[in-house]
């Protein structure tokens, strides 16, 4: 079905996302720096659990009709993990992913621009690496999800149980009352919503984000599976529209610009623009698409993004201990 057609569905499931940023983040760093500064993995949790709301959302639909996509998986060389490293320690720079820089910039801070700036420019020096850049290949092994077996129906219908007993229990207490004058939301609540939303325009279009403009634009495609270069143009422009609207509900607009933090963000980037294009689109694609379908990169990809973070983080803890 063509984008265009989509686009009644797509345009708001974009907005929820940059509502839902504004509230929690599906970002490694989150997870990872929570881990090492209160020794407790709730929020990686929440992540996992991200995944997996990811899953009972299109897992099903792809099995109703092919056209959705789920992840292909890709082949896991030693340049795919060093990207996964890179992006890693430029999001920890950073503070933040794709969907924590559009959240910045949406709140009023301009300097998280130059964080998209930096991605850019981390993928022209790429491409002066000739021996870094690469086609994306597909696996002749395809998704364990790709058709339904006993065991993969089993589990998209527990966990849709266990998500409607959750939501039902939410409307019951009636917590979105206030939900959006609240600066953040439970963790498992917002990466549920970032989850169903988010990933179900993976399952509609593919890579859709901002992330995969960047390396297309440079003939570095983050996937085999890509929509037309104008969508993920448009659906960002949905997300930030998003983001400020939540912002705005909860008073946490300020316009500001540190001339230090761009030049930090900007660093960032370019780690993250660089290690994004060779670790096949970085933290949210990998989250929101390729863990949900059980793709055969995804896990060590992610497992050297944390890695990349915690390589960063974990010198910084030794030097507050001394």
């Amino acid at each position: 079905m063509s984008s265009w057609w989509l686009l009644p569905v797509s345009l708001p499931l974009a907005f929820i996302v940059g509502l839902a940023a504004q509230k929690g983040s599906i970002c490694a760093v989150a997870g990872v720096e929570e881990l090492l500064s209160r020794k407790r993995p709730d929020q990686l949790l929440a992540i996992l659990a991200c995944a997996l709301w990811v899953a009972v959302v299109t897992v099903p639909l792809h099995w109703l009709s092919p056209g959705y996509r789920l992840a292909s998986s890709l082949d896991t060389d030693w340049a795919m993990l060093a990207g996964g490293v890179a992006f890693g320690v430029g999001a920890a720079v950073n503070k933040g992913c794709a969907h924590s820089t559009l959240s910045r910039c949406a709140s009023g801070n301009v300097a998280g621009a130059m964080t998209v700036l930096g991605m850019l420019a981390g993928l022209i020096l790429l491409t002066l690496l000739p021996v870094m850049v690469r086609s994306v290949e597909r696996l002749e092994t395809p998704s364990p999800l790709t058709v339904p077996q006993p065991w993969s129906a089993a589990l998209v219908a527990a966990l849709a149980l266990v998500g409607a007993v959750l939501v039902a229990g939410l409307v019951r207490r009636r917590a979105w009352r206030d939900a959006w004058a609240r600066p953040r939301w439970n963790p498992y609540a917002a990466t549920a919503v970032m989850g169903v939303a988010g990933g179900s325009l993976y399952a509609l279009h593919g890579p859709w984000t901002y992330t995969a403009l960047l390396p297309r634009a440079l003939g570095q495609p983050v996937s085999p599976d890509s929509p037309p270069t104008w969508l993920p143009f448009v659906l960002t422009l949905a997300v930030m529209a998003g983001g400020m609207v939540s912002a705005t509900l909860a008073d946490r607009v300020r316009l500001r610009f540190s001339p230090k933090d761009g030049v930090r963000f900007f660093a960032g980037g370019m780690l993250m623009g660089a290690g994004g294009a060779l670790a096949a689109g970085g933290n949210d694609v990998l989250v929101l698409h390729a863990l949900p379908a059980l793709a055969a990169h995804a896990l060590p990809t992610y497992l050297a993004i944390m890695a990349g973070v915690a390589l960063l983080r974990v010198p910084r803890r030794w030097r507050k201990k001394d």
